[in-house]
């Protein structure tokens, strides 16, 4: 998530948090395509269109309804990320088709994100209003996760092995992801991090054993994603301080945590489900929405401090975003 507020603010979440369990949610139907993130100001970001040759980058909210990102000259766009100052990040593939390149939308205007390791393909996928985190590739073609800041691309390094992401950025600068941890295999570990310092957060199998990826952070440090454990590939948090916990108890996804604690994602295998888990377990969001309309629910990509989720539909081929709130 890259809203945060106050510290002040989140005993009273924590208590909207605990009575929402209760509650259900309307739903309202935002774009053909899939939604990304949303901040505390009600701000949706993703991308609309059915084909890639028709992709583009959207912002919504409920007063000014779906507007597409001012982007031209590119073949195609998605918008990945917003800060609570509403600044859009997110990556446009070149009208030539031989580069990805990635945009932060602001109060001035557009700023294409140059790729500081010889590469030709930048992601950012999140930023706090100053810092902007994702991946971008060396001339290795390796992937690196990044900070951007004050117009400069900082690699932060992985785990040993070659290769990482930057997902996700708190307000005080806190920085999640996962990293591959040794150029002999291919298992990615989740990362924090802090100053200077990446730390593995490891997995839930004994002895740090196979791979788990990071998503999101919220202010209090607490971070979602998924991670391998002996029952299989399941849904996760680590908490700021003290052991990971298993979100889901069978195969699960999590993509974002507001600051009271709730989080969002995908469980099941083979036909999923949107999940909300408000720290008892997950809730199937198909079960607590008033209005489906035949539509089913797949995923929870996003959650802000008010509790309102953007979340992923599907009716027979058809894949649609949808805001709800509680």
């Amino acid at each position: 998530m890259n809203i945060r507020i106050a510290t002040s603010a989140i005993l009273a979440l924590a208590s909207v948090a605990s009575m929402a369990q209760a509650q259900t949610y309307t739903m309202q139907e935002i774009a053909t395509g899939g939604g990304n993130c949303i901040n505390n100001g009600g701000l949706v970001v993703g991308v609309a269109g059915n084909s890639t040759a028709t992709q583009k980058a959207f912002c919504f909210d409920t007063t000014g309804g779906l507007v597409h990102l001012p982007l031209t000259g590119v073949y195609n766009s998605q918008a990945l990320g917003v800060s609570a100052s509403n600044e859009v990040v997110g990556t446009a593939t070149a009208s030539d088709l031989r580069s990805v390149r990635g945009f932060l939308i602001g109060g001035s205007g557009v700023t294409w994100i140059s790729n500081g390791f010889g590469g030709n393909n930048v992601m950012p996928y999140a930023t706090n209003g100053s810092i902007v985190v994702g991946q971008a590739n060396n001339a290795q073609r390796q992937s690196l996760p990044f900070k951007f800041e004050s117009g400069s691309m900082t690699s932060l390094g992985t785990l040993g092995g070659p290769g990482g992401v930057a997902t996700d950025v708190s307000g005080s600068g806190v920085i999640v992801g996962h990293s591959r941890i040794s150029p002999s295999n291919f298992a990615m570990h989740a990362f924090r991090y802090s100053g200077s310092s990446m730390s593995d957060l490891g997995t839930l199998n004994a002895g740090n054993a196979g791979s788990s990826w990071a998503y999101a952070v919220n202010g209090a440090g607490a971070v979602v994603g998924t991670a391998d454990s002996p029952s299989g590939r399941v849904a996760v948090k680590w908490p700021a301080s003290g052991p990971a916990v298993a979100l889901t108890s069978g195969p699960g996804i999590a993509y974002d945590i507001n600051s009271a604690g709730v989080s969002v994602g995908q469980s099941g295998s083979g036909s999923t489900f949107a999940f909300v888990n408000y720290g008892s377990g997950p809730v199937n969001l198909n079960t607590v929405v008033s209005n489906l309309n035949g539509w089913s629910l797949i995923a929870a990509r996003s959650i802000n401090d008010s509790g309102k989720i953007v979340a992923t539909g599907l009716k027979g081929s058809d894949i649609k975003t949808f805001l709800l709130t509680p």
